[in-house]
C-alpha cells in the first residue's frame, strides 16, 4: 500500500476496532505493556490483570515504496488472538502483526556506569534520591540561558514526582551511592506524563553546574558527532540507527515502524500495580546482528542515524512474544526539543 493509504487505514481501525475507547482501558494486561527503561534496584515479576490493547503504526512492505500497517498487540490469549484475526481480515493481510511482552535485557557496559568527566552521551544518571535507579544521559542541550543534560521524565523527574531544583548525579544512584563528587546539576524542567490522555514525550532536562565539563555533540554511537536532527518518515523504514546507553553500551538497530499510536507503557516500579501511560507518534526500533537494541537503564539514550543526525529519544521497550526479539520505542527528537524549548548543543 501507499503510505497515505496506510495512514487512512490506521485511523479507520482506531475507530472501528477500538470502539472509541479512552486513552487506556481500566484493566490492561500488564504482560503486554512495554516498560519504561530506567533500571531499578528491585525488579520483581508479578501476576498481571487482563484486558486488550493495540498499538498501530506504519512498517515497511515487501517492495520498495510499499508499506503496511504495523500492529502491536499487547495482550495474551483469546482476546489478543481474536483482535489479531479481526485486523488481518480488515486489512486483507497487509499488516505486520506482533504480540508484545515485557522484557529486561541482560547485556552490560560497565564503562558507562562509572563516574566520568567530562560528561558525554550514554553515561549513567539519575536523581540523587530517594529511589535507587539509573537511566542514561542522552546529550547536551541548551537554551538562551545555559546548558542542560537531556533524558527522560522517568529518569530525571521520577515520573512527575520530583521538583525543579532537585539534585541530579552521575553516575545514577543504582550504580554508585551519591556523593558531592557525583553531583552535576539540578532538575530544571520536565514534560508531565499524563495517565488520562495520550503523551508525545517522556522528557526532562537538568541544568548543569558551571564547573561541570562536558563534550558537546559527542556520542560513542557512530559516527561519533551529533550533527543536527532528522524527522523520520516512512522512507526511513529499515534504515540503520545507533545509540550509546548506560546498560547495553553502543548498539545498532533499524527503524521498524513509525507513527506508532496508542502504545501503552507501564511506568510503575516492578512488583507494584500497573501504572499505564499511553503514547502516540512514537518510533519503533529493532536491534541488528542478533543483539537487542536496548535494556533497562538505557532510558534517555539519544538515537542517531548513520550521518550523526539525532532522530529520537529512547524511553521504553518490550519483546515480540513469538520470536523473543527485543523491541525498543522512542520519542521523536523534534517533539522532545520543541516541548522542552531547547536545541542540541553543536
Amino acid at each position: 500500500m501507499k503510505a497515505e493509504s496506510v495512514r487512512d487505514l490506521k485511523q479507520e481501525l482506531k475507530a472501528e476496532l477500538l470502539h472509541g475507547e479512552t486513552a487506556l482501558p481500566r484493566e490492561f494486561h500488564r504482560f503486554g505493556a512495554t516498560k519504561a527503561l530506567a533500571a531499578k534496584a528491585s525488579q520483581l515479576h508479578t501476576r498481571r490483570p487482563r484486558s486488550v490493547g493495540m498499538a498501530l503504526g506504519i512498517a515497511k512492505g515487501t517492495m520498495s515504496g510499499d508499506y503496511r500497517l504495523s500492529v502491536r498487540i499487547q495482550v495474551r490469549g483469546k482476546p489478543g488472538n481474536e483482535l489479531a484475526a479481526r485486523v488481518v481480515q480488515r486489512t486483507k493481510g497487509e499488516c505486520d502483526i506482533r504480540f508484545l511482552r515485557d522484557v529486561r535485557a541482560k547485556q552490560s557496559a560497565a564503562w558507562y556506569r562509572k563516574r566520568r568527566r567530562p560528561l558525554e552521551a550514554g553515561l549513567s544518571v539519575s536523581l540523587a534520591g530517594p529511589v535507587e535507579t539509573a537511566g542514561t544521559l542522552g546529550c547536551i542541550v541548551e537554551d538562551a540561558k545555559q546548558h542542560y543534560i537531556l533524558s527522560n521524565n522517568h529518569v530525571l523527574a521520577n515520573i512527575n514526582n520530583a521538583e525543579a531544583g532537585d539534585p541530579v548525579v552521575q553516575p545514577g544512584t543504582l550504580d554508585r551511592a551519591p556523593t558531592s563528587a557525583s553531583l552535576i546539576g539540578v532538575l530544571e524542567r520536565f514534560i508531565p506524563i499524563s495517565f488520562k490522555r495520550s503523551n508525545l514525550v517522556d522528557a526532562a532536562v537538568a541544568a548543569l553546574f558551571p564547573d561541570i565539563e562536558f563534550y558537546a555533540a559527542w556520542t560513542e554511537a557512530l559516527p561519533g558527532v551529533v550533527q543536527g536532527t532528522k524527522k523520520l518518515t516512512v522512507s526511513d523504514l529499515g534504515r540503520p540507527v545507533f545509540k550509546a546507553g548506560r546498560t547495553t553500551g553502543v548498539t545498532e538497530g533499524h527503524i521498524s515502524s513509525v507513527d506508532v499510536d496508542r502504545l501503552a507503557v507501564d511506568m510503575a516500579d516492578p512488583g507494584t500495580p500497573p501504572k499505564l501511560a499511553e503514547f502516540s507518534d512514537q518510533i519503533e526500533v529493532q536491534g541488528s546482528n542478533g543483539r537487542g537494541f536496548s535494556g533497562a537503564g538505557d532510558s534517555g539514550s539519544l538515537i542517531v542515524d548513520r550521518r550523526g543526525r539525532a532522530v529520537a529519544l529512547l524511553f521504553s521497550g518490550g519483546t515480540d512474544r513469538e520470536t523473543g526479539q527485543p523491541i525498543t520505542f522512542a520519542n521523536r527528537i523534534e517533539n522532545v526539543l520543541r516541548e522542552l524549548a531547547v536545541k542540541i548543543t553543536p
